[in-house]
């Protein structure tokens, strides 16, 4: 990957470079824990053929050796999110994921995005069109505490899940314990 490439996390765009080379993380990593973290992540595609990019994504999840994917929601074909004078885009197929992984948030944030660059994600702008997306939705300790990060590069839960029906609605297929966990963090749906 071209050192040069910027990428989006969060509000920020970053060099990749800044984060350092996105290399498969096996469990030698030092953003491994000893439990099991219960992780969701949302996955859309609205570029090729979007459900065999999904179906793609998470086989390379599923076959990373710190992580597994425990359940799927079903796919819903969303019209994208765009600002007034946007070119026109496909429609996506959305979808969670719940996950059990032995890395920490960033650990699998640079896991993300190296499957996401060998899937053809090339990252030009906010809110373009994409052949996959991979975000990390809600995190929970292996006690079950939510993990949290303000750092704007990682911002954990995600801030606009609220917003977005195509991420709440089937997180809560997987999830739907965090219906009260919304609630006790301020977050209604």
């Amino acid at each position: 990957m071209n050192g040069e490439q910027l990428f989006e996390l969060g509000e920020m765009r970053v060099k990749l470079g800044e984060l350092g080379e996105f290399k498969s993380l096996g469990l030698d990593h030092p953003e491994v824990n000893e439990g099991w973290n219960t992780v969701f992540i949302g996955l859309g595609s609205n570029l090729g053929d979007r459900h065999a990019l999904i179906d793609r994504a998470l086989l390379a999840i599923d076959r990373h050796p710190a992580l597994e994917v425990e359940g799927v929601s079903l796919r819903y074909e969303t019209a994208p999110l765009l600002w007034p004078g946007a070119p026109q885009q496909p429609y996506y197929i959305n979808m969670v994921a719940r996950l059990r992984s032995r890395l920490g948030p960033w650990a699998l944030l640079r896991v993300a995005l190296e499957i996401e660059a060998s899937l053809g994600r090339v990252r030009r702008g906010r809110w373009e069109a994409r052949t996959i997306d991979i975000d990390l939705l809600w995190a929970l300790s292996p006690s079950g505490a939510a993990l949290c990060s303000t750092d704007p590069r990682l911002l954990l839960p995600h801030p606009r899940l609220p917003e977005r029906e195509f991420a709440w609605r089937p997180l809560l297929e997987v999830a739907p314990e965090l219906r009260s966990t919304f609630a006790q963090t301020g977050i209604s749906l």
